[in-house]
């Protein structure tokens, strides 16, 4: 395991998340094809964590179970691309293309919906949350680096409270 996913699952861990672990790592394969898209460190994330919850269960990380659709989870991997999607026009082409370049890896439902995803033409993690799902903001230039802003206490505070 890769120092940053090591110290990922540290720092959740000592905030009471339930993080599970695969005995062995597994294939990425994801349900757009995006794992050759994503970072190194996310795939491992992915091929190492089966779950990871929260203590109160209204934040999570989309894991492979998720993303193939294994989980008896209320809100699906793309719950809010889906939201978005029958809010406007389903052939909306900026929705589209939004939804097209991020991979939402993280959910929370509390204190109200939102995400962080990895944009996928440049591996940037974005925070999106509702009513505008696709008004996000750059929390950090990669995975690794969402990680250490994490750890250190530097996020948004908006951002750093879903995982408190």
């Amino acid at each position: 395991m890769n120092p940053t996913t090591a110290a990922l699952i540290t720092f959740l861990k000592s905030k009471g998340w339930d993080v599970r672990l695969r005995s062995e790592p597994c294939e990425v394969v994801l349900p757009r094809g995006e794992a050759s898209q994503i970072s190194p460190p996310l795939r491992e994330f992915f091929a190492l964590v089966e779950g990871c919850v929260d203590s109160n269960q209204t934040c999570w990380f989309n894991c492979l179970n998720e993303f193939c659709g294994q989980t008896d989870n209320a809100f699906v991997w793309n719950e809010w691309e889906i939201l978005s999607r029958h809010a406007v026009d389903a052939k909306e082409e900026a929705t589209h293309a939004f939804w097209a370049d991020h991979l939402p890896f993280f959910m929370g439902v509390q204190p109200f919906y939102c995400f962080l995803s990895a944009r996928l033409s440049d591996g940037a993690i974005c925070f999106g949350s509702e009513p505008e799902f696709e008004e996000v903001s750059v929390v950090a230039s990669s995975f690794t680096e969402l990680i250490h802003l994490l750890e250190n206490r530097q996020l948004d505070v908006l951002v750093q409270r879903l995982f408190m």
